[in-house]
């Protein structure tokens, strides 16, 4: 046995070497062999090996030469953008949303097509013809409810809940790593990291937000505390629309009849109640049932003044491109999930 483990240990070492060299490349979009060296921290014999491998296999493509400055000029490389695709994708009754993109972020489709009807086979179908011919390497999908082990929760009452297995079915007609992921976690992540690049200063792994969705009987919060997805001991965190506020009643039950005012009323406090808790520097409120009531971020702040001490208020913001932040932040997980597996063995599931 110990035999066999010691002749383990230079694949495993060329795996984690080769994994290290993938990344690289992801982050970095393309690199020469001297700037791998010095991102990974690997000897330049063994990133010239794993590099020519990688070439010989077509996982990398060689682009241009730098501009000489007084020796060899360096050559570049990058990820081949056809190969170890991420199909990143959610449903919304009666589409399917999806996005296809290489490792480096290079969108090769995308698109909303109409679905007509949410069984796993009709799913799978879609998806199949979606991605004909393309290389992927995992799935992400966006789903609202409770993530446990490639099902999820969705509740049809009070304390009453429903599970779909569509991420186990995925995994199975595929063959490959599914990453099912809550929806508003996933919205709160890719907001978060737009907020980041466009504010230079706040990078994202400090980032402390809340997203609040509201839709008609529907409440719920993806919360990032320092750039890490607060999802609790069973994945409940966020799930403010079923805080008991009476006998066989939720708060999500006061949105079915609640009017501008109500509305304003219910935002404030829920914004109150998460400062109480994590302590948000600033919070995104989002929602259909948000934009259709026109509802003013200053009134709400307006309101909240009366419950949240001044010194810990949040900057309050209007959610304006959720499509986007949903299925970037649900792009961005699944690569971080996928980058440490690869090279991936695309002959069974991970």
């Amino acid at each position: 046995m110990h035999l066999e483990q010691e002749s383990g240990k230079p694949q495993l070492m060329k795996r984690m070497n080769t994994t290290l060299i993938y990344q690289t490349l992801a982050v970095l979009g393309d690199a020469t062999r001297a700037e791998i060296v010095e991102q990974t921290s690997l000897s330049t014999t063994t990133v010239r090996t794993l590099l020519e491998e990688l070439l010989r296999d077509g996982e990398i493509v060689p682009l241009n030469y730098d501009q000489s400055s007084g020796g060899r000029r360096a050559l570049r490389y990058a990820l081949d953008a056809d190969k170890n695709l991420i199909l990143s994708f959610y449903l919304e009754e009666p589409y399917i949303h999806y996005r296809l993109q290489s490792l480096s972020g290079l969108v090769k489709k995308e698109g909303k097509e109409a679905l007509p009807d949410r069984r796993a086979e009709s799913v799978v179908r879609h998806i199949e013809r979606i991605c004909r011919e393309q290389d992927l390497c995992a799935i992400g999908l966006g789903v609202p409810g409770i993530v446990d082990n490639g099902h999820y929760y969705v509740s049809s009452g009070f304390n009453l809940w429903e599970i779909d297995s569509l991420g186990v079915k995925l995994e199975e007609a595929f063959s490959l790593p599914v990453i099912l992921e809550n929806d508003l976690n996933s919205i709160a992540v890719g907001f978060g990291l737009r907020y980041a690049r466009e504010h230079p200063s706040c990078p994202f792994d400090s980032i402390n937000m809340a997203y609040i969705h509201f839709n008609e009987g529907c409440m719920g919060t993806g919360i990032i505390s320092d750039g890490r997805i607060v999802k609790g001991a069973n994945q409940f965190a966020g799930e403010l629309g079923f805080l008991p506020i009476a006998p066989n009643k939720m708060i999500a039950d006061l949105l079915v009849t609640s009017d501008r005012t109500e509305m304003e009323h219910i935002i404030a406090r829920t914004i109150a109640v998460l400062c109480c808790v994590v302590n948000p520097s600033f919070v995104v409120i989002g929602g259909r049932k948000y934009r259709a009531m026109q509802i003013n971020p200053d009134d709400v702040r307006s309101i909240a003044d009366q419950y949240i001490f001044e010194k810990v208020m949040p900057l309050i913001i209007s959610s304006d491109n959720e499509r986007e932040d949903y299925l970037s932040g649900l792009y961005h997980l699944t690569r971080e999930y996928i980058l440490p597996k690869l090279p991936l063995s695309k002959e069974s599931p991970s």
